[in-house]
């Protein structure tokens, strides 16, 4: 498994549960996180315990282990054993930890746990490079078979010049095991639990030519499984099986062991391989496939590639979707599948919103509060969003409908002397009161500073001595900030100047 780029963007590999109508198709899922500097090997696993996903692998130095949270990875154990390129790895859901063995033809196991990575001490396999490892959890062990070993470094009859046919178990420790019947010798095959048996499964790889047969091992003896269709023989592979739809999925790459070659995609229905008629994308030969059964799918990819791809079954027309990947038409509009792209914010293709039948694209209903619209409504009209408005009702929540315009909703100054209504407007000669300016007085409350309240409801500059010497009293009801005090101080020198001038 040499490098060939780098894992700076990356997707998850997914297989959507099955539908009477859906039809599986490849595409690109970005996510973030999932960088590596170079990589030379991953894998992919869930963690039940953890309820999330899992990735190790090795980058130019050394290794590292990431975990998912929705579509964002975090790298949560960085600087792990120093890399090796084609080692082989298996999630060990009884323990909670990753098991790493060999690879750059090394014979060394490494543990990661959360995020501590420890050398175990235990003699086992010879040291070799991409052997086929999957865990078993009904027995508690990890799987090991194959892989290629330097020449001469393994016991006599276990390695040819090209692989290995050994079979191995890993439980803290290592256990080699000797079964009556062994598979021809292989590297790079794909491995995976297999449920309904309750074996672990192997299929293809390479030794002396490309291999296509599938095995079963029991945990004392391996049985070929023979079915009527078999996938196409590849110089790699990976699989993983499907709780959802009780099914493996397989990818072949480099079918013939042609580098560069075909990339196909299988599924294993009872002891059948079946292709599946899609565009396989490319995919070299360090890529894994894993299941989440929060979601009900198949996810992984490679590492020698900047993203990686999503599988799924298509939804039909009409079907509730999330986003377009998942509709058959590759359109999602308001939450169902769309026969077209159905542009527009106030486009719908659910019948519901206001299509004229769900999958087929339609004006949204008048009333439809659409967040790229901002403060406007749909009007039933416009496929796009509104410029105008007639009423308050064309309007979002508080917004109000002004001069043929949605306006935010007007609230006062924190001194009540203005009005916020976009721009700040001063209320002046009156106060504002509950988001607007108020257009007459009650009291001199009512009534800007300076100013107060006259008996017909005006808000009045007060009225100083004039020619006659008379007083405002009796004009106004009150000052902007009365009391009774001011008021009688007012009357009483209302009353000594009218008889100072008598």
């Amino acid at each position: 498994m040499r490098a060939r780029a780098a894992l700076a963007s990356s997707a998850l590999v997914v297989a959507w549960a099955s539908s009477a109508h859906a039809a599986p198709a490849w595409r690109e899922v970005p996510v973030s996180g999932l960088g590596l500097t170079e990589s030379y090997s991953g894998f992919f696993a869930w963690d039940p315990a953890a309820r999330r996903a899992r990735f190790v692998g090795a980058d130019i130095t050394d290794f590292n282990g990431f975990e998912a949270e929705g579509s964002t990875w975090t790298k949560t154990a960085p600087g792990g054993p120093p890399r090796r390129g084609g080692f082989s790895a298996a999630f060990d859901t009884a323990r909670g930890a990753w098991v790493t063995f060999g690879g750059d033809y090394k014979d060394v196991t490494w543990e990661l746990s959360g995020t501590s990575w420890t050398q175990v001490d235990t003699a086992g396999p010879a040291g070799r490079w991409s052997a086929a490892m999957a865990f078993d959890p009904v027995r508690g062990r990890a799987v090991l078979f194959g892989g290629t070993a330097l020449f001469g470094s393994a016991p006599p009859g276990v390695c040819d010049a090209l692989a290995c046919h050994d079979t191995w178990e890993y439980d803290g420790s290592w256990h080699p095991k000797s079964p009556a019947t062994t598979p021809p010798a292989r590297n790079q095959a794909a491995m995976f639990f297999h449920p309904g048996l309750k074996r672990v499964v192997m299929v293809g790889g390479k030794g002396a030519d490309c291999l296509a047969d599938t095995w079963t091992w029991s945990g004392v003896d391996w049985e070929k499984l023979e079915g009527a269709t078999a996938p196409a023989a590849g110089r790699s592979a990976a699989a993983a099986w499907d709780e959802s739809r009780a099914r493996a999925v397989l990818v072949v790459a480099d079918v013939g062991c042609k580098v560069g070659g075909q990339r196909r995609t299988y599924e294993l229905v009872g002891s059948d391989w079946v292709e599946i008629t899609v565009s396989t994308p490319w995919l070299y030969d360090d890529f894994s496939l894993a299941y989440d059964p929060t979601t009900g799918e198949v996810f992984g990819g490679t590492s020698l590639s900047d993203h990686l791809f999503v599988y799924r079954n298509q939804l039909p027309l009409g079907a509730a979707c999330g986003d377009a990947l998942g509709c058959e038409s590759g359109h999602c509009k308001r939450g169902a599948c769309c026969a077209s792209a159905c542009e527009g914010a106030c486009s719908t293709c659910d019948e519901a919103t206001g299509a004229p039948a769900t999958g087929i694209c339609g004006v949204a209903r008048a009333g439809l509060e659409v967040e790229s619209c901002g403060p406007y409504r749909c009007n039933g009209v416009d496929a796009g969003c509104p410029a105008s408005c007639v009423a308050d009702t064309d309007c979002v929540g508080a917004a109000r409908c002004a001069t043929g315009r949605c306006v935010p909703p007007t609230t006062c100054s924190e001194d009540g002397l203005s009005v916020r209504e976009g721009d700040e407007r001063s209320c002046a000669p009156f106060r504002c009161r509950s988001g607007a300016c108020l257009a007459s007085c009650a009291t001199g409350m009512d009534c800007a500073p300076g100013h107060v309240c006259a008996t017909d409801g005006r808000c009045v500059a007060p009225q100083g001595d004039d020619a006659g010497g008379g007083c405002s009293v009796g004009a106004a009801a009150t000052s902007s900030a009365p009391g009774v005090g001011s008021i009688l101080a007012l009357a009483l020198l209302c009353a000594r100047r009218r008889r100072s001038t008598t």
